[in-house]
């Protein structure tokens, strides 16, 4: 269970406007693990080659001076990591940490492992032997390198929350490698499928875009539902957002703003009239009230406009499918006394 001063550093380091708790993982692991032209010595597993962790004792203490473009406005700190003790059981060091910024301390724990140990991973591409870089905020975030490899396996990473379950900040994995040139890819228009789910540009909101039917027709009166959440992914309270319609070549096919979402959720109603590509573009305005200001949050949806001479590459099976989901978040919403597909603020438009 997390401690008090576990607590403590969450809440200072994993906000926006403080110290960023992973930084000594990006500035002293991540960039000797993954920086483009750094690469890990090739025997990293030779007993006198140097690896990330090396050399740790407990009742051992390292004070660092960091400065980081994306962290603390660019501006330097120091940081001092106490080794503890190590958890046989978790395989990593309790370290609590002190962080000391313009006169301001900051301390916390950090649970921290070493890249001293081999783990096999499997990925579509085979079974590696790699080195498993972790740490852990809230969940654990994995790192699998191969001394061998010019990049990393595999890695999955989630962004700081304070509350809720952490989305996803990066994550990879190695699908194919060989020799010779690879197959050069064949340029194919996908049609999404419905809900798709967008992080705003600075990272604050999501978006969730639904819409019905699934297969978006010319001629046909398509229905878009809108749910905004948090970083954490909860649902939003009195949110007022724009809501713009594009083609591919940048026409407006339609325009609202200032649109109400009082319990999270909107809707939009929209008539095609011509296949192809367009942009749904959703800006935040305001959130409980209070104003963006001039930084506007927005996310871009990519939707595709069925027609004669693009056929959805899901077959009607997965149209029942998504079809059944996007009902069953009409209940949903029914049920907390939210009309989805039925909102009085939808507007319909002939394009």
């Amino acid at each position: 269970m997390t401690n008090d001063k576990e607590r403590s550093l969450a809440s200072i380091f994993f906000n926006p406007t403080s110290l960023a708790a992973i930084c000594i993982t990006l500035v002293l692991v991540a960039s000797i693990v993954t920086a483009p032209g750094l690469l890990l010595p090739k025997n990293v597993y030779a007993q006198n080659n140097w690896y990330v962790g090396k050399g740790a004792k407990p009742n051992m203490y390292v004070t660092y001076r960091i400065q980081n473009h994306d962290t603390n406005q660019g501006q330097p700190f120091l940081m001092t990591i106490y080794f503890k003790q190590f958890d046989n059981k978790s395989m990593y060091w309790i370290a609590p940490v002190f962080v000391v910024d313009k006169g301001k301390v900051i301390n916390g724990t950090f649970h921290l492992s070493d890249l001293d140990g081999r783990v096999k991973v499997t990925v579509p591409a085979g079974t590696f032997d790699t080195v498993l870089v972790s740490y852990h905020k809230g969940v654990d975030n994995n790192i699998w390198v191969n001394p061998d490899f010019p990049y990393p396996i595999k890695a999955q990473t989630f962004a700081d929350v304070t509350t809720g379950n952490p989305p996803v900040q990066y994550s990879f994995e190695l699908l194919a490698t060989g020799q010779g040139q690879p197959p050069e890819p064949k340029s194919m228009l996908e049609i999404p499928k419905p809900p798709l789910t967008l992080q705003t540009q600075r990272g604050t909101y999501f978006i969730r875009l639904y819409w019905d039917p699934p297969v978006i027709e010319p001629g046909n009166t398509t229905k878009f539902g809108i749910l905004f959440m948090d970083r954490s992914q909860s649902v939003l309270n009195q949110v007022t957002y724009d809501f713009i319609v594009k083609s591919s070549n940048e026409t407006v096919l339609k325009e609202v703003k200032d649109q109400k979402a009082s319990q999270g959720t909107g809707v939009q109603s929209v008539r095609f009239n011509q296949s192809g590509p367009a942009t749904i573009t959703i800006n935040v305005v305001a959130v409980g009230g209070n104003p963006m200001g001039e930084f506007v949050e927005s996310a871009d949806f990519g939707i595709i406009v069925a027609g004669s001479h693009i056929v959805p590459e899901f077959p009607t099976g997965m149209v029942l499918a998504v079809t059944a989901m996007t009902i069953g978040f009409v209940l949903l919403f029914g049920r907390s006394r939210l009309n989805l597909f039925g909102a009085r603020r939808s507007s319909n438009t002939n394009l």
